[in-house]
């Protein structure tokens, strides 16, 4: 409005300098001049135009654009929010997942920032340490949001009360299970570290199945390593560190190495295999069990329908109500060009219909965990463990020693892999561990 104002106004003025305009001899040349000039000021006033509402171009690199199913929901959400704001793109760049996260840090600290960040867990606590993050609160006021709906594991984006990141999914992990090869058996989701054990030892003695179990145990991916271990941590209720303090000597961390230890030594578990791998014998129906996030479902909808109907999940867990969870963020760094921009979009995310979408296009926890679509549980019960732990999942990332978090990683996986491969016992790896992280904490 104001726009199409300002060009009628520069119109007048040029129609009114055209009429009082004579020509060298005095004499009127009126309409000639009214035409040219009026004709001119309509296109400059157009290219002007044109110039104010010259898009708005909002940076996004992210590893999302690289991944099918990702890509295709954060594509659809960038759709419609450029269709509600015409006058906004988002620049859609691809970075490669294994270094999307250096990447992004270096550039937001460099001073070049997009306008659109993409964290993990374990990202967050850096960013926020860094002050490199704008505060969403007042988006999250204007359009009704708060921040007591949120999952526990999103509440990662929030310091001292206020909002920096928001969780665009959270993964909690449950035990996905063939209900087919469990009926065989006459075996019910375990519940205890002995019941689990018994039936992974039926499982394997029956011959139905390659492997009774599903998990990660090869050497050198240090972050795949730490995120398996996280969720056996979990399933005893048990942490590396707690508000910052090392833990890995307390009792419930031997049990949970036990436990791993357990599962390698008798060949319940695959050796030596990538978790795409992994993941592929239990979605062929070649394993059993399998602890994962609900993206998981995807992957064995996709490779056999008859798996996918006898797939259902359990919460995975020995003792308390733990549960572990890998979330993805968003945020809006302080350095960005438009930020106001960036958090409407982050806004329209949070929205009821896209937290809704959460669900159904990529099959994960949203932020606001309660707003559910009650349709597709209905037509999916392996989904039901997941809203189950969803709401207290906690983050994989160590607690209070989110800073530390590349170097815990890389201990914590250290010090498996000489369990699982080296021979070192439960109880020497639990000392050695402890004594890293100690070390880290520089105590």
């Amino acid at each position: 409005m104001e726009l199409h104002s300002t060009c009628n106004r520069m119109t007048d003025t040029a129609a009114d300098r055209a009429l009082n305009t004579t020509s060298e001899k005095g004499e009127p040349t009126m309409q000639k001049r009214l035409a040219r000039v009026i004709t001119g000021t309509i296109a400059a006033c157009a290219i002007w135009s044109a110039s104010a509402m010259a898009e708005t171009s909002l940076s996004f690199p992210s590893y999302v654009w690289t991944d099918k199913i990702d890509g295709a929901w954060m594509g659809s959400l960038v759709d419609d929010f450029e269709a509600k704001n015409p006058d906004v793109k988002v620049s859609r760049t691809p970075i490669p997942f294994s270094n999307m996260a250096d990447k992004l840090f270096l550039e937001t600290t460099a001073g070049q920032a997009p306008d659109i960040v993409t964290l993990f867990d374990v990202d967050v606590r850096k960013y926020l340490d860094a002050d490199l993050l704008e505060p969403l609160d007042k988006y999250l006021a204007e359009a009704g949001i708060r921040t007591d709906e949120f999952a526990n594991a999103g509440r990662q984006g929030v310091k001292d009360g206020h909002v920096y990141a928001v969780a665009w999914v959270i993964n909690p992990r449950a035990l996905f299970y063939n209900k087919e090869i469990f009926d065989k058996l006459s075996l019910t989701p375990p519940r205890s570290k002995e019941e689990f054990l018994d039936a992974a030892r039926k499982i394997k003695a029956s011959g139905l199945v390659q492997f009774p179990m599903a998990t990660f145990a090869k050497a050198g991916d240090d972050n795949v390593t730490f995120i398996e271990f996280g969720a056996i941590l979990a399933a005893f209720d048990a942490a590396l560190f707690r508000d910052g303090t090392p833990t890995a000597d307390d009792p419930k961390v031997l049990e949970a190495l036990s436990f791993y230890k357990q599962l390698f030594d008798e060949g319940l578990i695959p050796k030596g295999l990538d978790i795409g791998l992994v993941r592929t014998l239990f979605a062929q129906g070649k394993a059993a069990m399998l602890v994962g996030g609900p993206f998981v479902s995807g992957i064995v909808r996709d490779a056999d329908k008859h798996v996918y109907s006898n797939l259902m999940s359990a919460p995975y867990r020995f003792s308390g109500n733990s549960a572990m969870s890998v979330s993805i963020f968003l945020g809006v760094p302080k350095k960005a060009k438009n930020p106001d921009a960036a958090a409407k979009m982050l806004m329209l995310m949070l929205s009821d219909e896209w937290q809704k979408k959460v669900v159904t296009g990529v099959t994960s926890i949203p932020l606001r965990a309660n707003i559910l679509p009650q349709d597709f549980i209905h037509d999916n019960p392996w989904f039901a463990a997941f809203q189950q732990v969803g709401l207290q999942a906690r983050s994989y990332a160590p607690d209070g020693a989110e800073n530390l978090a590349p170097e815990v990683v890389k201990a914590t996986a250290t010090n498996l892999e000489a369990m699982l491969f080296r021979g070192k016992s439960p109880e020497e790896t639990a000392k050695n561990l402890q004594r890293d992280l100690l070390a880290l904490k520089g105590k």
